[in-house]
């Protein structure tokens, strides 16, 4: 006994829906999948090619759909039947579509018309209804086997935007795919977090999506509208080898579309100290930084201004606390017996935005700027950040720079006294 594809919708369909090539009834209706006006013709063609077994039933009335030979110029081609009539639409139409293109067009319409899919085991027909059976060949047995491939309707969804586009739990497979309105629009093959659902993309009349920097857009869009803490998190924490980490995964964001983060990101992130990863080496990776795409940060700090810590682009990342530093005295005269000194009235207290700074050089100011936790630690660790302050106050450079580096090891070499017998 063979099993069927079974597509169902209420209504009966009429005859020329299979005779008229770009005919379509929802051309000016933004809900529906389709609107070319072809899909239903080509999936007919592509089924009759491939020798699949299909039959459709308009009410109690089966649509016959056959072929005839005929003669165009000095060749024999092989037309589409409707009930014995002879269509204009020969089955080389749709030439380039893969045998899975035709379920995804009778799939499509049927959730245009709300319409129900199921596997059954004999074909029957229904007052008031259209049912299309496709017999379950080997050549959609991957179909059937990975369907959520394919389609979206059996996926897990994480959280759903506005417009009820929808962020989707991964299924087995790694590379990216970007659903449109449930139907497969979009793949690549680099891995990523999650795959997306929107109602918002523009495809061609194969229903790829017209634009792969569109695609990436919609997706971006949809993970920044995410109010899935647990998803959010996944993907700070995900390796930077993903498509979400991509720079170029956030550059349109929001450009021609409605939309903003949740606020959910700035739970998930607001003690966290966010580094560009362009350029994690200049800013440093303390032990709460995350690191996000540059154009990521830029956006957050669009949206969050100084709510986020985002290193190179939030203000004010200390405040100056006026409490005595006596405790930092005994640092202060060991590196003074050295001959390395600073102002005592120009190092302050100060409580840092970043939790995991202990010291800071506001060059601009001409500052050094010390955490209130250093009074917990030893006068060596004490010695060791005044020391370090000092030498980017001093030098003029920064952390994590050759520079710095050189400027370090000279001063230390400086430091070490020469034996006598080497003087000269």
């Amino acid at each position: 006994m063979s099993d069927y594809l079974e597509f169902s919708n209420d209504g009966e369909v009429p005859i020329n829906a299979f005779k008229l090539l770009g005919a379509s009834s929802k051309r000016n209706d933004s809900t529906k999948i389709g609107y070319f006006g072809t899909g239903l013709k080509y999936a007919l063609a592509v089924l009759l090619r491939e020798n699949i077994n299909f039959s459709i039933y308009s009410g109690n009335q089966e649509v016959k759909i056959g072929t005839r030979k005929t003669k165009f110029l000095d060749q024999v081609v092989t037309v589409i039947t409707v009930n014995g009539e002879k269509t204009s639409i020969t089955i080389e139409a749709g030439i380039n579509w893969e045998t899975w293109f035709a379920i995804r067009e009778i799939y499509s319409n049927n959730i245009d018309e709300n319409g129900t899919m199921k596997l059954v085991t004999s074909v029957s027909s229904e007052a008031g209804t259209t049912k299309i059976y496709v017999e379950r060949d080997g050549k959609l047995q991957d179909l059937v086997d990975n369907w959520s491939d394919y389609f979206s309707n059996t996926r897990t969804v994480l959280s759903t935007t506005s417009d009820g586009s929808t962020l989707l739990q991964k299924n087995n497979k790694e590379n990216l795919t970007v659903f449109r309105r449930g139907i497969r629009a979009y793949t690549n093959r680099k891995e990523s977090v999650f795959d997306y659902d929107t109602n918002n993309l523009k495809i061609n009349e194969s229903r790829v999506a017209e634009h792969d920097y569109e695609a990436r857009q919609r997706c971006a869009e949809i993970l920044a509208s995410s109010d899935n803490l647990e998803a959010i998190n996944r993907f700070i924490q995900a390796s930077n080898d993903v498509t979400e980490k991509d720079d170029s995964f956030w550059y349109y964001l929001f450009d021609d579309s409605v939309g903003e983060f949740s606020e959910t990101w700035y739970e998930a992130l607001k003690d966290s100290r966010i580094v560009p990863e362009e350029y994690g080496g200049f800013y440093g990776i303390t032990s709460n930084s995350v690191v996000l795409p540059e154009r990521l940060c830029k956006h957050l700090y669009n949206r969050f201004k100084d709510r986020l810590n985002i290193a190179g682009s939030s203000k004010e990342a200390y405040m100056i606390i006026e409490k005595s530093i006596d405790f930092m005295q005994p640092a202060i005269d060991r590196l003074a017996a050295v001959g390395f000194t600073h102002p005592f009235e120009d190092i302050k207290m100060a409580k840092f935005k970043d939790g995991d700074v202990h010291g800071m050089a506001d060059r601009e100011n001409g500052l050094i700027l010390l955490s209130e936790k250093l009074k917990e630690m030893t006068n060596d660790e004490r010695t060791a950040i005044l020391f370090e302050e000092i030498a980017h106050t001093v030098s003029g450079y920064s952390d994590n720079t050759r520079a710095f580096q050189d400027y370090i090891i000279n001063l230390a070499v400086a430091m070490i006294p020469v034996p006598e017998h080497l003087n000269g």
